[in-house]
């Protein structure tokens, strides 16, 4: 059977933490209204062609997983994302898909 000291020596800690750290960066830009705030901030956007916003938002993602994990970028930035979507009148997934795939792929 799995006993305590088994489990506190084997589990990856330091993954956890990262992944509990992003998500409570995402919960607290989400309540606070932040990310709705930047959302509206690349409203300026609204008359680019969709190629150039995809450019504008899977950059930004790119260089933001520089600097944080994955993981929190995409838990930070897809509320973020939604607001940005909704102030320039695009389908969420079109803004949602090109981060996320950005994040996935910004180390290749």
């Amino acid at each position: 059977l799995l006993d305590l000291d088994t489990v506190m020596k084997k589990t990856p800690w330091d993954v956890l933490f990262i992944l509990g750290g992003g998500y409570a960066i995402a919960a607290g830009c989400k309540d606070s209204g932040l990310s709705v705030w930047i959302g509206e901030q690349f409203s300026f956007l609204h008359s680019s062609p969709r190629v150039v916003i995809a450019l504008v938002v899977s950059s930004f993602v790119a260089i933001l997983t520089e600097f944080a994990s994955n993981t929190a970028s995409t838990t930070l930035l897809l509320p973020v994302l939604v607001s940005l979507s909704q102030a320039i009148k695009v389908h969420p997934l079109y803004l949602m898909m090109t981060g996320t795939l950005s994040a996935s792929l910004a180390f290749c």
